[in-house]
């Protein structure tokens, strides 16, 4: 499945989505990573800045690849997204 995106993602919308993922989900930990793009560590340090704002504890585990997207459903089991 091919998704396209309507705007361009940049620093205060990944900031935004962020504080969306957390108000609305309240996780307590979030993992992420970022591929080799050269915008990738900008856009995933914004939205860590939107997690942080609401208290949500960051793990990055730096380069991570996009053959495959980890995902936690709202249900708290770890799933694999292809």
């Amino acid at each position: 499945m091919n998704h396209r995106l309507t705007v361009a993602l940049d620093e205060p919308i990944d900031c935004l989505t962020g504080r969306a993922y957390g108000e609305n989900l309240q996780p307590k930990r979030a993992v992420m990573g970022a591929d080799v793009h050269p915008t990738s560590e900008l856009l995933k340090a914004a939205l860590a800045e939107g997690l942080m704002d609401l208290d949500v504890y960051v793990i990055d585990v730096r380069l991570a690849g996009t053959e495959k997207k980890i995902y936690v459903p709202a249900f708290g089991k770890l799933g694999w997204h292809e």
